[in-house]
């Protein structure tokens, strides 16, 4: 069955079960199962598209704003607004 699909200012999104995602995320963020750049940079970035609701998630990234790379420092920055 498809997810329910909600309409929004011409732009179709797709219902989720918010604290279910940033679990999820944060799972992949913390695993190291991946490339940890690019993890750690599309990780931050949907985190912070999520907003409020992925509080759990900021020590996580306040921790990288002490990273080597500005394109972490950065994505991290926006996510914790």
């Amino acid at each position: 069955m498809m997810p329910e699909v909600l309409q929004s200012d011409d732009t179709r999104r797709l219902s989720v079960d918010v604290p279910k995602a940033v679990n999820n995320i944060l799972w992949w963020f913390r695993s190291g199962n991946w490339d940890p750049y690019l993890m750690h940079l599309h990780a931050a970035r949907a985190l912070g598209r999520i907003g409020a609701a992925a509080r759990p998630a900021a020590e996580d990234l306040a921790e990288m704003l002490d990273a080597t790379d500005s394109r972490l420092r950065l994505a991290a920055a926006e996510a914790l607004g």
